[in-house]
């Protein structure tokens, strides 16, 4: 569930890296008139970094895409003078993605909260979390950096084995049953608060 919400946040990552670099792409093609010529592909490949191919690529792309934005936009400043400065998405502040964010870390962690505790410690066992505050790592107090400060390191996910032999069950595949079944009640009270 966790890793899926991870997974999510670099495919959208990736995309705002693609659609940045298609952009400048056809910020550049527009400087040299949007012109077909093998030079002119080189010449914008060459201010790109990219090779020639993966540049006709980008280009295509962009050309495909009925909603071409400009890279560059400008503005006045107070003190009337002009300016001018690319203009790249930053959805890291975006109050609307924040909100969902949040809303849905509420509700993860509120269906979290409604399946049982042997359930609950199974799961952070096995997904690598903290029991009690959730986290996904610890300070170890005994191996210290170069300031003298702990070192944050992350919790290895155990597995079923472990898992089995701290809860005194009888096979991993027991232990594989519990955290199964844990999961399926995890999806059913999500579905419940939404």
């Amino acid at each position: 569930m966790i890793i899926s919400v991870l997974c999510e946040q670099d495919l959208r990552y990736r995309a705002l890296q693609n659609n940045a670099k298609l952009r400048k792409a056809m910020a550049v093609w527009d400087k040299y008139d949007r012109s077909y010529a093998d030079t002119t592909i080189e010449a914008v490949s060459a201010e790109l970094g990219e090779t020639t191919d993966d540049t006709k690529e980008i280009l295509l792309g962009g050309l495909l895409n009925e909603n071409r934005a400009d890279l560059y936009q400008q503005y006045a400043e107070d003190d009337k003078a002009e300016s001018t400065e690319e203009a790249h998405p930053d959805t890291t502040s975006d109050t609307y993605t924040l909100f969902m964010k949040g809303e849905l870390y509420n509700r993860l962690w509120d269906a979290y909260a409604r399946i049982e505790f042997t359930e609950r410690m199974m799961l952070a066992q096995r997904l690598g979390l903290c029991f009690e505050c959730y986290s996904t790592f610890y300070m170890d107090h005994n191996d210290l950096d170069e300031y003298g400060d702990p070192k944050k390191k992350l919790i290895k996910p155990m597995m079923y084995t472990d898992i089995a032999t701290d809860h005194e069950y009888s096979s991993a595949n027991t232990a594989h049953k519990k955290c199964e079944k844990a999961l399926a009640k995890l999806k059913e009270a999500r579905k419940d608060l939404i």
